[in-house]
């Protein structure tokens, strides 16, 4: 056996052994000691085929497993994995491929394991698997702190954040409170690079955002977009479009709708669909979300941006983003008046909610209460089944809109019903 390949068993003896618990002294016996399996870690010895059955029978693999490990360490992986991470087909599969990658390369180091938890969450984002997305974000949180990496400490806890704010449960929007405010703060005192910086404020825009904060004075978080338009500014075409975006959504919360409008606008023009089909499309739901979501909402520019995105919607065919744009479709269609088709549209997506966030599943169900309001049978009950779900989310955002949504809605469908047929 050759010097690279004794070194390669050396690391996979060495990765099963620890991952089974063991020392060497402990792995050895009496025909084999612990200073013999010392060399054969290290490489600077060839196993025998005795030592090979042997050790394969204590670790509990097979021959093959010990000798030809299929599954690269995890630096080689991170190399295999990072040029595809923004291909969203089949990332399930290389989460899973990654996920393995970490349990076995037990010799990584911290940083390694860092950017691999966080590569981790991308994907399992990718696979609209939430839960997974959190879980391995919370352990790029633990590990970032224990090698000290700081940009990844700031950008896994407002990710961490982004996530738990639309989960819509007051325990974990009180923790992405935190979370976010804590990523601002090391982002502040170390003096991160402007993209860390722009996400940490952009985490804590969009928290408190959800989290209704009006208290302290509005001011505050008029300050934080002022600085993250600054930042904006010297940011690569993609950060600086994500930047906008989240600008504008905060700016439109706080009840400027023509500045959001007009930042949005920016947004959108800093980046063709050549440059990133993934980040323009999802910029373009943002914008329908967020013409929508203006008083009056703006259902032409919405239509307009939802047409546009339709395509590359189709083509990248993540779940997440086919039932958001479905979804989106539907909610136009009923401040439209069209009440009949968006509940088509609606009963569509019945079943979808496992490829939802929690958010997004409660603006579905309230649109499913506000459409049996529109519809006008049994108003009574329709409407207290509205309240319920307005009060159940326990979204502050979300009764603030419910009702004038409702009253365009009903405005639109009197006004299409009392056009000449």
């Amino acid at each position: 056996m050759e010097l690279h390949g004794r070194t390669r068993f050396g690391a996979r003896l060495r990765r099963l052994r620890k991952s089974k618990g063991l020392t060497q002294a402990q792995l050895a016996h009496p025909g084999m000691s612990a200073g013999y399996l010392s060399r054969l870690e290290s490489g600077t010895r060839a196993p025998t085929e005795t030592a090979v059955a042997y050790l394969a029978k204590r670790l509990a693999v097979s021959t093959e497993e010990l000798m030809h490990d299929d599954v690269p360490s995890l630096s080689h992986t991170l190399a295999i994995l990072a040029a595809a991470s923004h291909e969203p087909s089949g990332a399930a599969d290389r989460a899973a491929f990654l996920q393995l990658a970490l349990e076995r390369d037990c010799e990584a180091d911290a940083l390694a394991r860092c950017h691999a938890l966080w590569l981790l969450a991308v994907l399992h984002e990718q696979a609209g698997r939430f839960d997974h997305q959190v879980r391995a974000l919370r352990r790029t949180v633990s590990v970032a702190d224990n090698c000290g990496e700081i940009v990844m400490r700031v950008r896994a806890r407002a990710r961490l954040a982004g996530c738990l704010r639309t989960t819509a449960t007051a325990s974990d929007l009180d923790e992405a409170v935190h979370l976010a405010a804590a990523a601002l703060s090391i982002a502040d005192t170390y003096e991160a690079d402007p993209a860390t910086r722009a996400e940490a404020l952009m985490a804590t825009l969009s928290v408190n955002a959800e989290a209704g904060f009006l208290d302290p004075p509005r001011k505050v978080d008029e300050e934080r977009i002022d600085r993250l338009a600054d930042l904006a500014t010297a940011l690569p075409p993609l950060q600086r479009a994500q930047a906008l975006w989240t600008a504008a959504a905060a700016l439109l919360y706080q009840g400027y709708d023509k500045q959001a409008l007009r930042v949005l606008e920016l947004a959108l023009n800093t980046i063709g669909s050549g440059d990133d089909l993934l980040i323009w499309a999802r910029l373009r739901l943002a914008g329908a979300r967020i013409h929508l979501a203006a008083y009056p909402p703006r259902t032409d520019t919405a239509a307009e941006l939802l047409r546009q995105a339709e395509p590359a919607v189709a083509l990248l065919a993540v779940p997440k983003h086919l039932i958001e744009h479905a979804a989106l479709r539907a909610r136009l269609l009923f401040l439209c008046g069209q009440a009949e088709e968006a509940g088509e549209l609606l009963a569509q997506l019945d079943g979808s909610a496992d490829c939802m966030d929690p958010r997004d599943v409660a603006l579905f169900r309230l649109l499913g209460h506000q459409l049996k309001v529109l519809s006008g049978d049994d108003v009574p009950a329709a409407v207290s089944d509205l309240v319920a779900s307005i009060d159940g989310s326990r979204m502050s955002a979300l009764g603030r809109t419910a009702w004038s949504e409702l009253s365009v809605a009903m405005a639109s469908r009197s006004s299409a019903a009392a056009r000449p047929s």
